[in-house]
């Protein structure tokens, strides 16, 4: 009869152990895709907020040029030119601020392929334009034929932006497209 109880004792015992052992193996799955979920879902939302930032950041500056181009064929002496000068520059200023840390994100967030398409396309045809317009509003003359030229560059700068703010919609699509795969299978 000892011997049975002993018996009786030790597969209790290993049979807690084997279902501790299962119980923690389980638990720890469930936490490891909760886990890999939950850091998808905030990669989902920086993606986001990225999105916004730099859409916002090169649109403000493009609505500014445009404004400063405008002012400039207008004439110096409008009464809205003093405060279109100063929206343009307060603009420049941002856009400077800010342009590493939008490259940053692009780069962490989306791809290296937008951090540099934004860096080396549509951000240095932005920057050229505006210091030729910064040119002409310091030193003048205005040039009129040279104001339509940058009008025209500005027009395939916002076409580019365009493609460029799709391709990043595309991408945060997918994104959360494998965010909802991820979490149907779970």
């Amino acid at each position: 009869m000892s011997e049975e109880l002993i018996q009786i004792v030790v597969e209790f015992i290993l049979g807690g152990i084997i279902i501790a052992v299962l119980g923690f193996c389980f638990q720890r799955l469930s936490w490891q895709r909760a886990t890999k979920h939950d850091l998808q879902v905030k990669n989902a939302e920086r993606s986001h907020e990225t999105l916004k930032f730099v859409s916002n950041l090169i649109d403000s500056r493009i609505y500014w040029t445009n404004q400063m181009i405008t002012a400039l064929k207008r004439g110096k002496d409008k009464e809205d030119y003093e405060t279109i000068k100063k929206g343009f520059f307060g603009t420049v200023e941002q856009w400077n601020a800010n342009l590493n840390f939008a490259l940053a994100s692009l780069e962490a967030d989306f791809s290296h392929e937008l951090r540099l398409e934004l860096e080396n396309d549509i951000g240095t045809k932005i920057t050229d334009v505006a210091s030729e317009l910064a040119v002409m509003i310091l030193e003048g003359p205005v040039n009129e034929e040279r104001l339509n030229t940058l009008d025209a560059l500005v027009t395939d700068v916002r076409k580019r932006v365009l493609n460029f703010v799709i391709k990043m919609m595309n991408t945060l699509s997918e994104k959360e497209k494998k965010l909802s795969e991820f979490k149907d299978h779970t």
